[in-house]
């Protein structure tokens, strides 16, 4: 059977206390319903019901779960940012007490061992230039600390015994006693350990050199074991240039030379049979302070560079602008 609800014409309705032709009462009003439509909407509303119902149960939930994940973030980026500031902080302090303390050693060796004439030998190190000063720290925390335990002075002329406008380098390690910062005398600070470089000019050895006129004699690079010197001196009642190419060496704490070419009037000959000995001849360097020695020798184009150390070594003689 069809489930369509058909509806009779009006021909077939009776009205008065007449029924209609289904036996209907004429006086209840006809309902326009189509089939299934209460069971239709009463499922729609079961699935809403169900739908709300389940959306009431997770909400509160899911909610709670993001606040938390919200609060979350903003706490540990505050802490972060807290801890950041807090080791700025700290390690901006550590560093201006760090650059103050090099800054005070450095006035400190240039107040108190300033060379004081050109023609003084000073039995430790002074200066004749702006002094570099710069405190190493064993490990970061030493850093922030401001520690003072090693240094590294620099300084582009220094002077120390003979020795004039030298470029040194050098390295203090474990100092102890007073802080070489402090208005304590250098003589109170000390060092478990010195090492170092002295850089100068072959000039600087032009005094030291015993032959022929030394107001007009040269020094200069050959190899890297080998230095050539040229003189004026006297042959046949005129003055003539002679080289001399010699082997140059560091022994016991001391420097020497041993001829091995000469060069005069365009010739070349074996130093032996200029000289009546080859023998290496000793050349005046400057004195290190107690407790220090030469370790070695470098050449180049345009520097003689020596290498020195130390062990327990008092800075007032170190650093020390007095003739010993």
């Amino acid at each position: 059977m069809d489930n369509t609800t058909h509806f009779e014409s009006s021909k077939d309705l009776k009205y008065g206390d007449e029924t209609d032709s289904v036996g209907n009462d004429k006086n209840e009003t006809p309902l326009l319903l189509t089939p299934n439509t209460r069971e239709t909407d009463d499922q729609s509303d079961d699935t809403s019901l169900l739908s709300d119902a389940t959306r009431t149960g997770e909400e509160p939930d899911a909610l709670a779960e993001e606040s938390a994940k919200g609060a979350e973030i903003p706490f540990a980026a505050k802490a972060l940012a807290i801890g950041l500031a807090a080791g700025i902080l700290v390690g901006g302090i550590g560093l201006l007490l760090h650059d103050s303390a090099q800054s005070a050693f450095a006035n400190k060796l240039i107040k108190q061992d300033t060379c004081p004439t050109a023609a003084s030998s000073p039995s430790g190190f002074c200066f004749d230039s702006a002094v570099s000063v710069a405190f190493l720290a064993n490990n970061p925390v030493s850093q922030i600390a401001s520690s003072q335990a090693n240094a590294v002075i620099s300084a582009p002329k220094s002077r120390i015994g003979i020795f004039g406008r030298a470029e040194l380098n050098m390295r203090l390690s474990g100092l102890s006693g007073a802080s070489p910062a402090s208005n304590a005398p250098l003589s109170n600070t000390r060092a478990s350990q010195v090492t170092g470089t002295l850089s100068l000019a072959y000039s600087a050895l032009t005094s030291t050199l015993q032959s022929g006129s030394n107001s007009k004699a040269s020094i200069f690079y050959v190899s890297n074991n080998q230095i050539g010197t040229s003189n004026q001196v006297s042959y046949q009642g005129q003055q003539i240039t002679l080289t001399v190419v010699s082997k140059i060496e560091l022994k016991n704490n001391l420097l020497y030379l041993t001829p091995q070419t000469v060069d005069a009037l365009n010739h070349s000959a074996p130093a032996s049979s200029v000289f009546s000995s080859v023998a290496p001849v000793p050349v005046d360097i400057a004195a290190l302070p107690k407790g220090m020695h030469y370790t070695g020798l470098t050449l180049s184009k345009y520097l003689l560079t020596f290498q020195f150390s130390g062990q327990n070594v008092e800075l007032g003689s170190l650093f020390n602008p007095k003739a010993s």
